[in-house]
Parts: structure tokens; sequence; C-alpha cells
């Protein structure tokens, strides 16, 4: 799963934090500075009054000598204490005066070779910090000011792509990603097909000849593959399902990428071929509708899942199944948004308001709980006792997609059916640290240096979480290809 689809959960989070570094930035600095006035008005008076005898200049200069006694004696003082402090800090935080004294030694003594164009390289502050937050697990990170920045202001990119994601696993290099409408979609490439080869056309980047078969396997240098992916036009090889694919040649092009693909009829769905063959769309019974969500990762989700719904109603199904294979989250509010359409309290009729997970901080408190409004009735019958949601997943369908699909069967307003999903029951948010500026294409901007970190877990309604186990249909509903997984789907609904 990507380590910063960040703002994985608790955007709320993250807006109480902005507003905390605003009001520490706008307070006004306190003290003694009124000390000055009064000293300054005291003296006019002095120059006012004209004349004064020499038993007044000897007190005032007497009184000048006990002052700046006074004042030294409170900076020897305020010395003092302060080195007092400073060790009995540094006692009591033995971990930090040992971090210290290595950031000491480096910054005093390193002899640097590299002289990397990373301006954080040898920001060793930095590496410690960065250090620290990745050791708590694989999701916490220390963002730089540019980063930060970059995570808070997204560029949308309308540059012609495949519109593949690439990953490298165990097996090898595959598709982490295939956005909905893209070229890869439409040529029927899938997500988590395993790469074998690429087969380059047209114009290639120096050092590959146009017509060659590369093959690729697992220890393929990255750059290379990357090389191999930029020809104008490719066509991979892949295995699927235990199986070797040839896939037809593909180029770069503009696109309008969704989120959601449904089906609810030949007329009335947004699928490719290659995708409607996958789930075997036309046997479908023609009350039933299929919506795959393929990611949480922005807001624009819930929009998308609306216009669906409301096709879902025009066309007259009354019972769904909802594809969250694949799904490896994103934000809360869009799981909250989609689970608007979904979710139904049985046995709490009287309220419209669901709560959807439980979340605590390390000392098992709880800090907040995430709900929405249900809109079932809208969509589907809530005087039935029979199941009219079914929820498909696999082993990648984690973080928010568990969070929805828990709640989900916390209610009882669906079922599972698929395989145990990956097993996220925490969330990571982002906590400023400190302002600072930063370098966005050459013009220096206010931004903040920033953890993006693990600080809670969540539960679903019943009080569970899936943190390391994930959810696990019953055996009856346990199924491996689509093909199975539909059947069974369909089985149930009908």
């Amino acid at each position: 799963m990507s380590d910063k689809n960040l703002n994985d959960f608790f955007g709320e989070e993250l807006e109480k934090q902005e507003e905390q570094q605003k009001r520490q930035a706008n307070a006004q600095a306190v003290g003694f500075g009124a000390a000055n006035s009064d000293e300054d008005g005291r003296r006019e008076m002095f120059i006012n009054a004209g004349m004064y005898d020499s038993q007044q200049k000897y007190t005032s200069r007497k009184s000048k000598g006990k002052k700046a006694f006074l004042i030294a004696v409170g900076a020897v003082v305020l010395a003092v204490v302060f080195m007092l402090g400073y060790l009995t800090y540094s006692l009591a935080n033995p971990d930090l005066m040992f971090i210290k004294n290595v950031l000491d030694l480096v910054n005093e003594n390193a002899y640097i070779w590299d002289e990397s164009e990373d301006k954080y390289q040898h920001d060793y502050a930095y590496q410690a910090a960065k250090a620290i937050l990745e050791s708590v697990d694989q999701y916490s990170t220390l963002l730089t000011p540019e980063e930060y920045y970059q995570l808070m202001n997204p560029q949308v990119s309308y540059e012609a792509s495949l519109g593949v994601g690439l990953s490298l696993g165990k097996d090898g290099y595959f598709l982490s990603e295939v956005k909905v409408g893209s070229p890869a979609y439409q040529a029927g490439y899938m997500p988590f097909d395993v790469i074998n080869a690429v087969t380059v056309e047209g114009s290639v980047p120096e050092g590959l000849v146009s017509g060659t078969t590369y093959p690729v396997t697992v220890s393929t240098d990255m750059d290379e593959f990357v090389k191999y992916m930029s020809a104008e036009r490719v066509s991979l090889t892949v295995t699927r399902d235990g199986k070797s694919v040839v896939l037809p040649f593909i180029s770069k092009a503009n696109y309008n990428s969704s989120e959601i693909e449904y089906y609810f009829g030949a007329n009335f769905s947004n699928m490719s071929e290659p995708y409607k063959q996958r789930i075997n769309a036309s046997s479908l019974p023609n009350n039933v509708g299929y919506i795959r969500v393929t990611s949480f990762m922005n807001n624009g989700v819930v929009k998308e899942m609306e216009s669906a719904m409301r096709i879902f109603k025009t066309t007259g199904k009354t019972k769904l199944i909802l594809d969250l294979c694949g799904n490896t989250g994103g934000l809360d509010t869009a799981a909250e948004g989609v689970g608007s359409y979904l979710l139904y309290d049985k046995n709490n009729t009287s309220s419209d308001e669901i709560v959807m997970a439980v979340c605590r901080n390390n000392k098992d408190q709880v800090i907040s709980q995430m709900s929405c409004k249900s809109l079932y009735g809208d969509y589907f019958d809530k005087s039935s006792s029979k199941t009219q949601i079914v929820v498909l997943t696999d082993g990648y369908s984690a973080s928010a997609s568990e969070l929805l699909l828990g709640s989900l069967l916390d209610y009882g307003t669906a079922v599972q059916v698929g395989t145990t999903t990956y097993g996220k029951g925490i969330a990571q948010g982002v906590i400023l640290l400190k302002s600072a500026q930063a370098n966005i294409d050459g013009q220096l901007v206010d931004s903040y240096w920033a953890a993006y970190m693990t600080y809670v877990k969540y539960y679903t309604p019943s009080d569970f979480c899936p943190h390391g186990v994930g959810f696990t249909p019953s055996v009856q509903n346990t199924a491996d290809t689509y093909q199975q997984k539909m059947s069974r789907a369909i089985e149930i609904l009908n």
C-alpha cells in the first residue's frame, strides 16, 4: 500500500493542528515592555523639573549602582537556575542527550565526500527525526516543508498518461492501479497483473530498440523498467490468475478518470468491455446492480457514488454488489460519504445518524467517532430481512475500505464475499511541528515541518479492531476468482 496517501484519515485533526499553529503565530508577544515606558515617563518628569540639588544627584547615582548590582545578581541566579534545569533535564532524558551527542559529533567531525544535490542529505537533525518517525511503523515519516506544502496543495496533472500505477512486490513488478477511463483500462489491463515482459514500439528512449520485447523480473533495475514504460507504445505480457496473458499495445493519452465504475444494464454502464467480461456483467439479474469503488483517495468519489446510486434507483435495481477488491483505502470523509448510501441501523430506527467507527489513542482512550447520515431507505427496502448488499473483498481491500466494510457487517446491511481483507485498523494524521519556508519551483512559500504518523486505532461499532487480522468471510462465502465471487454474490442476493 502507499505510504503517503497522505491523509488516509482524519482531515479534522489536521484542521485543528493548523488552527492551533495559526493562533500561535498570531499571538502578540507579552513581557516587560511597559516598564520601559514608565522609565521614560520618570526621565521626562526629572527633565521637566529643571533643577535638583547635589544630594538628589548622589541619591540618583547610588540608586543606579544598586540597580546595576541587583541586575548582575539576578543574571547570575538565572544562569545557575538554567544550568541546574539543563542538567536535571539531561539526566531525566538520557535518550535526548544521546541523540544530541551524536548530532554534535557528526556535525563537528564528519568528513563529507558525497556532495549531494539533496538539500536535506546532510541535515542530520532532519535525518534523525525522520529515522525516529519511520521506526514507528511503515506508514509514519517526517514531511519536509516542501512535502507538506505539496500534500496540502496537490497539483492536478493534465498530462497524457497510460493510466497505470506500478509497484514492486515479491513476485516482481505489477500493476498496482489502473485508472477507470484510461488507455490501460480500455485495453483490459487489470490491477495486480504481474509484469513478465514489455514490448516497445514507435519512438523509444535511447538504448532501446523499437519492436523489441524486454523481459522483466523481480531483479530488473527500476530505472531500466521505467525506461521500457516510457516508449511511445507498449504492450505487456503479464501473469493473471496463474496464466500468461499478452495485452494490447497502448499509448499515452488524455482521459477523464473516475473512482467508480458501475453496471446497471447494457445501456447504463461506464465499464469497458474487458471489465464487463471480468464480472460476466450480462449474467446479472435484472434487479441487481454492480458498483466498484477503486479508491477513497479523494472526496470526489462521494459525488460519483451519488450519481451512480441515482442511476441504480432509476433503472429499478433493488440489490447491489459493492466491489472493494483492490481498494487500498484513502480518506475517512470519502468512506463516510459512500457509507451514507449503504448503512442502516435496524435497532435504532429513530435516528438517521449512523456511527461508522470509534477512534482510540495509544492510551486506549476514545478521542473521536466517525458517523454519517443514513440514506439507505431511499434506495433499499428497510422492512426487508433479506440481504440486499454483498461486498466483494480481497487481500488488498484495506484501511478505509475495511472501515466501511466493518460497519456494514456490524449493522447487518451487507454480507462479505471473497477473501480476507488486508487488516489495517490504524490511521495516520499530519501533525504540525514548526513553521518554515518551502522552495516550490524556485519560489519561497510559507509552510511547516510536519510529522505524518500513526496515532489512532479504529474500532467497528461493535468494538472490533481489524488491525493485523482483517475481515474474513464465512467458509461458504470464500471465493478467489471474480467468477466465483460474482456467482456467490448472485446466489446470496436471490
